[in-house]
């Protein structure tokens, strides 16, 4: 029998092909993690653990036969049910996959690099020692039953990146209408938790939650049972919250988004007659379902909205509804923001100031007692709530606070040479959002005394929503400040703020907008709205 020869172009090609298929899903193991190659991508994917450290370090580089391939995948299932503590990820990671990290009860703390933009559905489920994560920077969504029953989380700020929550594996834009009926009728389904969300169902330690300013919508039962999370900041871009999204939560307070359109099943069975409920709506939508009977606390409503709000169905439901900003203090003082032109002059037990004057470590604290809108201050008074009547087109003050109606990262040093500073009260919330990742630079600063500490560097740290910071001169940001609710020596003949007639734009946070987009700003003394 005759054999034809392959010619050289053949044998080469055939070389080439055979070369693919030994190279095609091959298993490699380094630093005790198994990994399989993937030769047409020239990626690595992590495919398990079976090392004993409780901090491992994953490798970024998979080196093989003189050849790199960088580890950009952790695949489906690949670290469950493992003992580790914590995990070092590498920054070539780009994917986290379907339930990686599921149930994996001694993980306490992990940082995900910034290069992720995938985490799969269920990915940290039952994850319950998990007490602090940070999340990418450039994470899109969101997945479903991504932190579900991580018993021991306490907080957790959902980074900008984030413009919404997975509401149904198949359909992640599947309408409210719908993914109720299909709730309902797949309730029986193992799986049902996936359709709706439940990102953050049965976190029963988390207390508060920072959300995104870009968020359209929370999926139905993305809180729910989540038993202490008394703290929920919302922006106003959320569009719509989802069937029992907040079940037996007891939340202490709540701003309705500025563009909430629908709402299903609203639960207030968790609350008491110390709860406040804040809406900006000036034409508050008729079509939001609370559902549910008669509920306690408070209804905070915009000035000469009232009426209109007693005779909306749903809306009519709280015990009260008035004209007025809830402002609360957990200890003697905190730093506060509001949206609206403020009047204390009436306000028994609580008294704003401003930072009028710096000088050598000393802050000259004045008390003020018509507070234009965005201005940032310091509320002191005896611990409790307090409702704090609205005040009439009131011109923009002389300030060294800076206010935030939306919680935002602070650099320590800005443009204009100068240092922001947290208070204590902030400082407190913005580290939960670190845990062990927020090094020593941002620790509190103690006073000369040695008592609770006054202000701390605020070099990427979180400001909550409706807060203000510290603005000094740059060569001030090692020393400490401290606050002086007095006159100081030296300081003597401070000028008031002169009325603003210069037609000088100006946002709530009091600074000069040459270009205004859309919102909420000041001229002339008096607000306006771009939209």
């Amino acid at each position: 029998m005759k054999h034809k020869l392959l010619n050289p172009l053949r044998l080469l090609l055939v070389a080439i092909c055979m070369l693919g298929i030994a190279a095609e899903g091959q298993n490699v193991v380094q630093d005790d993690f198994n990994f399989e190659l993937n030769p047409a991508t020239h990626t690595a994917t992590c495919k398990g653990y079976n090392g004993s450290s409780d901090a491992p370090v994953m490798p970024s580089i998979i080196n093989y036969e003189g050849e790199e391939y960088p580890v950009t995948f952790i695949g489906h299932y690949a670290l469950t049910k493992k003992s580790f503590k914590t995990i070092t990820l590498p920054e070539t990671l780009l994917q986290i996959g379907e339930a990686a990290f599921m149930n994996s009860d001694k993980l306490e703390s992990v940082l995900i690099p910034n290069s992720v933009g995938i985490i799969g559905v269920i990915a940290f489920q039952g994850c319950t020692s998990l007490k602090s994560i940070k999340l990418s920077e450039n994470l899109k969504v969101i997945s479903g039953g991504l932190f579900r029953d991580c018993q021991s989380l306490e907080s957790i700020e959902i980074p900008n990146s984030i413009n919404h929550f997975m509401e149904s594996i198949e359909n992640p834009g599947l309408d409210m209408e719908t993914l109720m009926e299909d709730a309902m009728s797949n309730c029986q389904d193992p799986n049902f938790f996936y359709i709706g969300g439940f990102s953050f169902w049965g976190c029963t330690n988390l207390k508060s939650v920072i959300l995104p300013k870009n968020l359209k919508n929370i999926p139905a039962w993305c809180f729910g049972k989540c038993t202490n999370l008394e703290n929920i900041e919302m922006p106003e871009n959320i569009e719509y919250i989802g069937f029992d999204a907040f079940e037996d939560c007891p939340l202490k307070s709540l701003d309705f988004p500025a563009n909430i359109t629908q709402w299903f099943n609203m639960p207030f069975n968790t609350m008491d007659n110390n709860a406040y409920f804040k809406s900006y709506h000036q034409n508050p939508a008729p079509g939001i379902n609370f559902y549910g009977q008669a509920w306690p606390g408070t209804l905070c409503v915009p000035k000469g909205m009232t009426g209109i709000y007693s005779n909306i169905s749903d809306w009519n439901r709280f015990a009260r509804i008035i004209e007025a900003t809830p402002a609360e203090l957990t200890s003697e003082w905190r730093t506060f923001c509001a949206y609206e032109d403020l009047d204390f002059s009436g306000v028994e037990g609580l008294e704003a100031y401003i930072a009028k004057e710096y000088q050598d470590g000393k802050v000259l604290m004045e008390p003020i007692e018509q507070v234009p809108a965005g201005t940032g201050i310091v509320l002191k008074g005896t611990p409790g709530f307090y409702e704090i009547p609205y005040a009439n087109q009131l011109e923009p003050v002389e300030n060294l606070l800076v206010g935030l109606n939306y919680g935002e990262r602070i650099a320590a040093e800005d443009e204009d040479g100068n240092c922001n500073l947290f208070f204590n009260d902030a400082t407190e919330m913005a580290s939960l959002y670190y845990g062990p990742f927020m090094d020593s630079e941002r620790a509190p600063r103690l006073n000369a005394e040695g008592e609770q500490p006054m202000f701390a560097p605020a070099d990427g740290a979180r400001l909550p929503y409706h807060r203000a910071y510290l603005q000094l001169p740059a060569s001030e940001a090692g020393k400490t400040v401290e606050m002086v609710f007095g006159t100081l020596t030296g300081i003597e003949d401070v000028e008031a703020a002169q009325p603003q007639t210069d037609n000088a734009i100006y946002n709530l946070q009091g600074q000069r907008v040459v270009n205004p987009g859309p919102g909420i700003y000041i001229q002339n003394g008096r607000k306006f709205v771009v939209r």
